[in-house]
């Protein structure tokens, strides 16, 4: 007979992965892929990792750095971060609406936080 599959997927980028196939109750000699790698895809979202907070020494006061700065990850559809590729990254301020201000960061050739 043959198995056949349906949805196999691999949602973390790397390499040497294999599949490995066996019989549950075993009896059966296991039969295993060869090493394949998957790669990270194009950057498709953003992940708010950590949340900015105000400076605790002058609370809602102008001109202070958050005492907490923002991690924004960018990943791509597997969940995996992207690293450079010439990518920007905005922060925009946003008040009653209005956009206040925009920075806009390169993305880095290492794991990237903004």
């Amino acid at each position: 007979g043959r198995a056949t599959f349906a949805g196999l997927h691999v949602d973390t980028a790397g390499t040497g992965y294999k599949l490995r196939f066996g019989k549950n109750r075993g009896g059966f000699q296991e039969a295993e892929s060869q090493p394949f790698s998957i790669a990270v895809g194009p950057a498709v979202m953003l992940d708010l990792e950590r949340a900015p907070q105000v400076a605790t020494e002058a609370p809602g006061q102008p001109g202070y750095p958050l005492a907490v700065q923002p991690w924004v990850s960018v990943l791509d559809a597997g969940g995996n971060l992207v690293f450079g590729g010439g990518e920007t990254v905005n922060a925009e301020l946003w008040l009653d609406g209005k956009q206040a201000n925009t920075l806009e960061v390169a993305l880095w050739e290492q794991p990237f936080r903004l």
